[in-house]
C-alpha cells in the first residue's frame, strides 16, 4: 500500500514515517489552505482519506470510507470529529492510518456528516467567533484528557462522600 501525505502548501510525502508526519504537522501555521491529508494512493483501503485542518496546536479531523464503487465513481460517507485534536494525537491518527491498523477511528467521536445539507452551519459546534473553546464545553471540543479533569474530579469527590457516609 502506497500512503501519501498532502499538505496545504502543495507538498506530497510518500509513506512517511512518524517522525516525518510530525515534522510535516509542525509546517501547519493554521488560517486558509492549512492542511494536512493523508491517503490510500493505491485504492486497496475502504477509508480513502483522513484529512486535519487547521493548527499550528489543534485541528479539526475528518475521513471519508468508501460504501460502493459505480464505475469510475466511489460512493463514500464522510465524517468529521466531534471535537479538535492536539497536533500530536493527529501525528498518531496519521501513523495509525499509515500502518493499516485503523485504531485512529477510535481517538475521537465521529459524527456522519453524509446526510447533512453541504451549506449546514453546526451551531452547537461554532459561534461567529469559530469553534467553542474548551473551557465552554464539560467534556471539551479538544482531544485529550484535559476537558475530562473537572468530570473526574467531582465523580472522585462523590465516591469518597458516599463511601465515608456508609461507615
Amino acid at each position: 500500500m502506497t500512503v501519501l501525505l498532502t499538505l496545504g502548501d502543495g507538498r506530497v510525502l510518500a509513506n512517511p514515517t512518524r517522525e516525518v508526519i510530525e515534522a510535516a504537522l509542525r509546517t501547519c501555521e493554521g488560517g486558509p489552505g492549512s492542511f494536512a491529508i493523508i491517503e490510500d494512493d493505491t485504492g486497496q483501503s475502504a477509508d480513502l482519506f483522513l484529512q486535519g485542518t487547521g493548527g499550528p496546536d489543534y485541528f479539526a479531523v475528518e475521513y471519508a470510507e468508501a460504501v460502493a464503487e459505480h464505475g469510475d465513481e466511489i460512493e463514500a460517507t464522510h465524517f468529521r470529529g466531534r471535537q479538535e485534536v492536539m497536533q500530536e494525537t493527529l501525528a498518531v491518527m496519521f501513523e495509525s492510518y499509515a500502518l493499516g491498523d485503523g485504531t485512529w477511528k477510535n481517538m475521537v467521536a465521529w459524527e456522519d456528516t453524509s446526510t447533512l445539507p453541504e451549506n449546514h452551519y453546526d451551531e452547537a459546534y461554532y459561534d461567529e467567533d469559530g469553534p467553542d473553546d474548551a473551557t465552554s464545553d464539560p467534556w471539551g471540543r479538544r482531544s485529550g484528557c484535559l476537558g475530562l479533569l473537572p468530570i473526574l474530579a467531582l465523580a472522585a469527590a462523590l465516591t469518597l462522600t458516599l463511601a465515608l457516609g456508609a461507615f
